[in-house]
């Protein structure tokens, strides 16, 4: 799927999208029920900052390594590494996929990056926030 799309209903909460929702995703079949999908998927948001309010920019940037599980599956235990999404592969809908890597992906708090608004790095840079980690982790 390598497409420009224009518009992208239901994720208005995120900002006004500025330009295309840029897509190169690979779909593979792994086996019945599982599929992976790699690529791309980039645009561009126009956001207020946290602290100031002033408009700025949220550049979107997701680099897909994700596996795609029938919603049936969803009570088997996979022992994969990567990030799983449940859906209906029978009425598979690419569009609510990318919406919720979309939502997945965005910044939870948006800094306009000037004087005082620029946050102090309490997080290692390039390290994706699971807030879920701990409770999957009791659950394993």
């Amino acid at each position: 799927l390598k497409k420009e799309l224009l518009i992208l209903e239901g994720i208005e909460e995120l900002g006004k999208l500025k330009g295309n929702i840029s897509t190169n995703v690979i779909f593979i079949k792994e086996r019945e029920g599982l599929i992976c999908a790699k690529g791309t998927v980039k645009c561009l948001f126009r956001n207020s900052c946290y602290r100031c309010l002033k408009p700025t920019q949220v550049k979107i940037d997701i680099k897909l390594k994700t596996m795609i599980a029938d919603i049936t599956k969803q009570e088997e235990r996979e022992t994969i590494k990567h990030d799983i999404h449940y859906q209906d592969l029978q009425n598979f809908n690419i569009k609510t996929f990318l919406k919720e890597e979309l939502f997945l992906n965005f910044p939870d708090l948006i800094y306009c990056n000037k004087g005082d608004c620029v946050p102090e790095k309490s997080f290692e840079e390039g390290k994706k926030i699971r807030p879920f980690k701990k409770i999957r982790d009791l659950i394993d």
